[in-house]
């Protein structure tokens, strides 16, 4: 059965059981008979807990209610969400910045401004966001395609996992009849490129030189998953 009580300040709950004076045999057993709840009543300073805190009742325990909610989780591994598969593990949850870094290679090259951004990271899915206003090309190569890198996660090892993202470009020069961009990532890698694309017409690589240096904008969204 499950070991139900009141704990008081600086009680101790040890590998499942209540260890506290005031909490008898009777009291327990009147607890379970009415499916009463593991009460923690203030004052509550420092209760201590060892080993397993634990139920032999199956999907029927809540933590907390809506009336008297627990405030903050400190957990140093994850949560099963939906049920006890690896597929329901969720281990990572952040918000951050980082800096994106215009260029004409994927590494090495050379490389023109520098962007903030901002990401989420909940579990394997990276969201990153990023407003690069007057994007500078000074003594990058024209005919190269062209590149932000710096995104804060490498993207998945597997190749099915590329992803694409969505751009609003102003003052770009989309090639042909193309009339709006996309951005992609690929396998393993810390940046994207940019593609032009329209109706009934291929889409094609943004290059360096459809960037007008010093006026060109892009805002950028890119979901992706990482390892």
């Amino acid at each position: 059965m499950p070991y139900i009580g009141n704990v008081g300040d600086n009680d101790t709950v040890d590998t499942g059981q209540l260890k506290d004076g005031a909490v008898t045999a009777a009291k327990v057993a009147a607890d379970v008979a009415t499916q009463a709840e593991l009460d923690l009543k203030a004052p509550l300073a420092n209760p201590s807990f060892t080993g397993n805190v634990l139920v032999d009742i199956d999907d029927t325990v809540s933590l907390g209610n809506a009336t008297y909610r627990f405030k903050d989780a400190y957990l140093s591994g994850g949560v099963y969400l939906g049920g006890t598969g690896a597929a329901n593990f969720l281990d990572d949850y952040e918000v951050g910045t980082f800096t994106a870094t215009i260029a004409d290679a994927t590494t090495g090259g050379n490389t023109g401004s520098t962007h903030a951004g901002f990401y989420t990271k909940v579990g394997k899915l990276v969201t990153v966001r990023v407003h690069m206003n007057n994007i500078t090309t000074v003594g990058l190569t024209a005919a190269n395609v062209l590149y932000a890198r710096g995104l804060p996660f490498a993207s998945s090892a597997d190749s099915g996992n590329t992803a694409q993202g969505v751009v609003r470009p102003d003052n770009v020069n989309l090639q042909g009849a193309r009339t709006f961009m996309t951005t992609s990532i690929g396998a393993s890698d810390t940046w994207c490129w940019f593609s032009a694309c329209g109706s009934a017409i291929a889409d094609t690589a943004v290059d360096v030189g459809d960037i007008t240096s010093g006026t060109s904008d892009l805002v950028v969204t890119l979901t992706y998953q990482a390892d």
